[in-house]
């Protein structure tokens, strides 16, 4: 990650504040979502999910299974 210094109108500044106080999110963050989901071409995000695909072709379980394991933790036991 490269660090910058970019200056803002202060109305632009205190809408950035005001949206990142609702998802708690830095203004940092989210001008580089503001960045990536604007100015990225759609081969770039193509390519990300390509870069993605068969993460888990060595798993040794199925999918369903998986997700039923995450939710046991949350369910309520009584």
């Amino acid at each position: 990650m490269k660090r910058t210094q970019i200056y803002l109108e202060e109305e632009d500044f205190e809408i950035l504040q005001k949206i990142g106080e609702k998802r708690r999110q830095s203004v940092s963050a989210l001008i580089r979502y503001a960045i990536r989901t604007t100015f990225r071409t759609p081969k770039e995000g193509l390519q990300i999910l390509k870069d993605a695909a068969g993460l888990w072709e060595d798993r040794t379980f199925e999918t369903d299974q998986y997700v039923r394991l995450l939710r046991e933790d949350d369910r309520v036991r009584g």
